[in-house]
């Protein structure tokens, strides 16, 4: 269980980056308003989700997502691992919510989407240049000198 809540809050992590990442590129920044419509929008879509429960949601995404952005505009300050710590709990307390106001079968499609969306992040991540082997060097290699 702690393992699935824990997939699901790195996937919606991750997705939210992205699509951050994806609208810096485009040169335009979002906000983190934004970021939480757009997030409460693509969950009313993907899980069907009826008027009470958008209201709902978009409380619940305001509410996880200022939290957030709080910690990542301090990550400058705090070791990458409790910056994850952190984050990791806040988002296992959000998917605890999420699981009370959606229905059974919503919240196993939330999932299924959110592993969806780290699996695609880990296929662009991985075809990035710059991973996986290091170019050729020019020239001789450097220990064999004379």
């Amino acid at each position: 269980m702690k393992k699935t809540l824990f997939t699901i809050i790195s996937v919606l992590f991750i997705s939210t980056a992205s699509f951050a990442q994806q609208s810096a590129r485009q040169g335009r920044q979002t906000t983190p308003e934004e970021r939480i419509k757009r997030q409460t929008e693509r969950m009313a879509e993907d899980l069907n989700l009826n008027d009470d429960q958008k209201v709902k949601i978009q409380t619940l995404n305001e509410k996880y997502g200022k939290k957030m952005v709080t910690i990542f505009q301090n990550s400058q300050k705090e070791a990458r691992k409790q910056v994850k710590e952190k984050s990791d709990s806040i988002r296992t307390a959000k998917d605890a919510e999420l699981k009370e106001i959606l229905t059974e079968e919503q919240f196993t499609k939330h999932q299924k989407l959110q592993e969806e969306r780290i699996e695609r992040f880990r296929q662009r991540r991985s075809n990035r240049p710059g991973n996986g082997t290091p170019p050729e060097r020019r020239g001789k290699p450097r220990g064999n000198r004379q």
